[in-house]
């Protein structure tokens, strides 16, 4: 089935993901592949990178691991901080997911139903164990069919075509969305706030809304997770994650 991460813009749906993709790879014999229709490939493999290392190694002339990383892969040696003793071996090891094809990070310009058939292709072809889409509002159909009138119809008939697609091949997809700017604080995580909702909040089977309270210059540096739907599972729940 389709499950879906949402959030507003820079609250964390797409690190999610990319957490998400790696735990997959490390649990799974199987390839992941992960569409970015926002970011670069370039972009999402540094996010990846950095959340594989799992640590802080970014040197005094950068604020952030990922500038530090991009300081690195541009030649510039004092970028890594001496004492990340194991950045060589988990930087290798991060790169043989890749060499390997178990973690296939993919920039996309497809529309919806060039995107549908490629996982078909892939699930026939590859030992698929997730797909990951960020995000789905970034998606369009190439064919506009009657009945589809408007953008929020067309984002239902997405859902619909991308719906079918987990069935037909029993592959979890794993989707990012956006929150409309109604959502300004985590107490408004709603479905009915996802942006050219359509049918999402029908399609999927578990949609989870998330706020980053570091945007609130809150002390607590926390991503907050919320249910919104959970079929054949409890509808409520909520969780608070360490955010670095």
């Amino acid at each position: 089935g389709l499950s879906i991460f949402s959030a507003r813009p820079g609250h964390g749906k797409s690190r999610m993901l990319v957490n998400l993709a790696l735990d997959i790879c490390k649990k799974h014999p199987g390839e992941v592949y992960y569409f970015t229709y926002e970011e670069s490939r370039e972009k999402v493999t540094l996010k990846a990178l950095n959340t594989h290392l799992n640590s802080d190694f970014s040197g005094t002339m950068y604020d952030t691991n990922e500038e530090a990383l991009e300081g690195y892969f541009k030649g510039e040696g004092d970028a890594i901080r001496p004492a990340a003793v194991d950045f060589e071996k988990d930087k290798k090891e991060f790169f043989a997911l890749i060499e390997e094809r178990r973690l296939n990070i993919l920039f996309s310009e497809m529309r919806a139903e060039s995107l549908a058939e490629a996982i078909r292709y892939l699930h026939q072809r590859r030992n698929v164990s997730a797909v990951f889409v960020d995000y789905i509002q970034l998606l369009n159909l190439e064919n506009i069919g009657r009945g589809i009138n408007n953008r929020q119809e067309e984002v239902k008939a997405i859902c619909n075509l991308l719906k079918d697609v987990a069935r037909e091949t029993g592959l979890p997809l794993i989707l990012a969305a956006q929150f409309n700017r109604e959502v300004k604080s985590e107490e408004a995580l709603d479905m009915a706030a996802l942006r050219e909702a359509g049918d999402i909040e029908q399609t999927a089977a578990l949609i989870v809304g998330m706020w980053n309270r570091y945007k609130d210059e809150n002390a607590e540096a926390a991503v907050v997770g919320k249910i919104l739907k959970n079929r054949g599972g409890s509808p409520t729940g909520r969780a608070v994650w360490a955010y670095n």
